[in-house]
């Protein structure tokens, strides 16, 4: 069985009707327990009410906290999601938190030389103690994905450049791509813009979701295209970190490219017609959106 191993926040979402589990590394680590695979989150909590809401919710869905770091003075992660009328969401996302300082020890490091592909993000790294266990570890780590997962004003482009340049799969939105090709002609295709970024970079997978438009998967000198299924939207919260977990899983079991983007597409449309970022999808739901 391969192993995985997440980087980064686990916390509260927010929303006027409730609190859900969240923070992308957390979300890509659970969905890749339902594919089969052993995936575990290295992050931090409080040892406060949420935090011990965390690890009872953890319990409950047979998800390990084995990796959790605990800190006394610090709070457990929240964020505040506000949601237009169309469904997307802003965030409103607390500083300093437990997750702002994760710590490199036996264990964080024990968990990245032994596991088969590392999963990270920009937003942990906005933190000195964090940004530095993450760059140790990455040079432990086999197989790279970076997802970047920008939240402004949390992140820097000279990071974002570093964590592309020792990644094997790079996995970004529309905007994200524009914003990381932005020196380029405004005119650029979005296959030219992934191009720039190839020729730069050179990592074997990069993977652009469209929002309702699908994406785009660049391997093996070529473009695997996806056009996106209807669904009605109830949030995007989570959809992209669905279609991540989605894709390394179909990767790393060596389906056909084109067969990894269409399923991972299908899962991101099911969790946006859905409310928050982790519901239940089934197989059946799946094979039903595919065969639209």
């Amino acid at each position: 069985m391969n192993k995985v191993i997440c980087f980064g926040e686990v916390l509260w979402d927010v929303f006027p009707k409730g609190k859900y589990l969240g923070g992308a590394p957390f979300n890509v680590a659970r969905q890749m327990l339902q594919y089969g695979f052993d995936c575990q989150l290295i992050s931090a909590i409080g040892n406060d009410d949420l935090g011990k809401d965390l690890l009872r919710s953890f319990e409950a869905i047979n998800f390990s906290s084995e990796s959790i770091q605990q800190h006394e003075n610090l709070a457990s992660g929240t964020v505040i999601v506000k949601l237009d009328k169309s469904g997307s969401a802003t965030y409103d996302i607390s500083k300093p938190v437990a997750w702002d300082a994760i710590e490199m020890n036996a264990k964080t490091e024990n968990l990245v030389v032994e596991s088969e592909v590392f999963i990270f993000g920009s937003l942990a790294a906005r933190s000195s103690i964090s940004r530095s266990t993450l760059l140790s570890l990455l040079k432990l780590a086999k197989f790279k994905v970076f997802d970047a997962n920008l939240r402004a004003p949390h992140y820097n482009l000279e990071d974002l450049r570093l964590f592309m340049s020792q990644s094997n799969l790079i996995k970004l939105n529309d905007e994200e791509l524009v914003l990381l090709t932005s020196n380029s002609d405004p005119s650029l295709t979005v296959e030219q813009r992934i191009m720039n970024l190839y020729n730069i970079y050179q990592p074997e997978y990069i993977a652009v979701t469209l929002g309702d438009q699908g994406a785009i998967l660049y391997c093996n000198a070529t473009y695997f295209r996806n056009s996106g299924y209807t669904v009605q939207i109830k949030d995007t919260v989570g959809a992209g970190d669905a279609f991540l977990a989605m894709l390394v899983s179909e990767l790393k079991m060596e389906a056909k490219p084109q067969s990894a983007l269409d399923r991972s597409c299908a899962v991101g449309a099911l969790v946006a017609s859905k409310a928050g970022a982790n519901p239940k999808i089934s197989k059946e739901d799946i094979a039903a959106i595919l065969r639209t």
